[in-house]
């Protein structure tokens, strides 16, 4: 039996959110699709529809999925694409600089609480004090 969307809907935000934040790419949705296609009896039609997409802009499969899931997005979702962008980073495959741009877009966007919002604030300001030489360490940014 086939995933409904309704059961994929957290899925496709996490989806949504790692596209705009560079840390899920198209290749690895339209894998994913073409995962359940080649698994599924009778795929769903909007997994078929997220397999055709690598081909276009990443803002176009970015509006495909939102047109779907709506505006709101769940903490869920901002705390799942947040656990890629530390698994990735430890595995040195996300730069620091990436990491922190896309924690900083996490923040704006993800619907996180306050309190996961504050821990996060300083890591931008952070960063770049680091990095204009101003104050600090990318160690301690790291950590």
């Amino acid at each position: 039996m086939s995933p409904t969307h309704q059961t994929n809907q957290d899925l496709y935000r996490v989806f949504s959110l790692g596209l705009a934040t560079n840390v899920i790419t198209q290749n690895e949705i339209v894998a994913w699709a073409d995962g359940v296609i080649l698994k599924e009896e009778a795929p769903d039609s909007f997994v078929v529809e997220l397999s055709l997409e690598g081909s276009k802009d990443r803002n176009d499969v970015i509006t495909l999925l939102k047109c779907f899931i709506g505006p709101e997005m769940t903490p869920v979702a901002g705390r799942v694409v947040l656990g890629f962008i530390y698994r990735r980073f430890v595995d040195g495959k996300m730069s620091l600089k990436n990491a922190v741009s896309a924690i900083d877009r996490l923040i704006r966007t993800a619907g996180l609480s306050e309190e996961e919002q504050r821990f996060m604030l300083p890591l931008d300001d952070g960063y770049a004090l680091v990095t204009s030489g101003t104050f600090g360490t990318v160690e301690t940014i790291e950590t």
